[in-house]
């Protein structure tokens, strides 16, 4: 009698095609609350960028949505990659949900995360297998961890505004002041702390910090703040 050894299916880093994409991606999407929408899969609290915190801060003053895959079903997580205008973040687990997709969305940047600039074997192999066009990129990531922001905004199309100019020097400054950067509520503590020191400067972007740090983490001295700042618009109106 023979013995019959079948030919290898997916491996990883070593083997994934067209043929286990077309198996594998049956999903439909069913979930429109993506739909059209820029989002960042966002890795803070785990092995990212040091200065991830400050990407995000900016696509958030840009209306791009900052996604925690955790806090998501496999469902929804799966269904960000059919419907959104543009997925990007740095390399991780999430973006493997891509292949699960049956309709995958063109526009997805992934930004690798080490200081080689190497990407885990995984993201090269699927993205060959299930997209037109998806882009690996690689920044320069520095010896603290700090990724060229530079490089990253020019990726996805993002042309910093005054702003912006603004927000990245007032968060770079507090990131060297910090011990722990990836702590979960650095990046509250410091929209907190930029939408105070905007107050009389720019209370329109002041106001809207302190609302995106409220939604965060509520409580009642930031609330007040809030009240008094709209207050002081409403009595100028503004």
């Amino acid at each position: 009698d023979n013995i019959v050894i079948h030919d290898r299916e997916y491996i990883i880093w070593d083997k994934f095609s067209k043929k286990h994409k077309d198996w594998i991606g049956r999903v439909k999407n069913t979930n429109t609350d993506f739909l059209g929408k820029n989002i960042w899969l966002s890795r803070s609290g785990y092995e990212t960028y040091r200065n991830e915190f400050i990407v995000e801060a900016v696509l958030n003053n840009h209306n791009w949505l900052i996604i925690d895959p955790t806090e998501l079903s496999i469902e929804d997580q799966i269904s960000i990659f059919s419907s959104a205008n543009m997925v990007a973040g740095i390399e991780g687990t999430a973006f493997h949900n891509m292949i699960f997709c049956e309709n995958i969305i063109d526009d997805i940047i992934i930004f690798s995360r080490r200081t080689s600039g190497k990407f885990n074997g995984n993201f090269p192999l699927i993205s060959n297998a299930v997209s037109n066009g998806h882009q690996l990129k690689s920044p320069k990531v520095d010896s603290r961890g700090d990724a060229d922001l530079d490089f990253i905004f020019a990726a996805i199309d993002i042309e910093l505004n005054d702003r912006d100019n603004c927000m990245v020097s007032i968060l770079s400054n507090q990131l060297s002041r910090t011990f722990l950067p990836e702590s979960k509520n650095l990046l509250t503590d410091t929209i907190r702390d930029m939408s105070l020191f905007l107050i009389g400067k720019d209370n329109g972007l002041s106001l809207k910090l302190m609302e995106i740090a409220y939604d965060r983490r509520p409580n009642e001295n930031l609330r007040k703040k809030i009240t008094i700042i709209k207050n002081k618009m409403f009595k100028h109106g503004v």
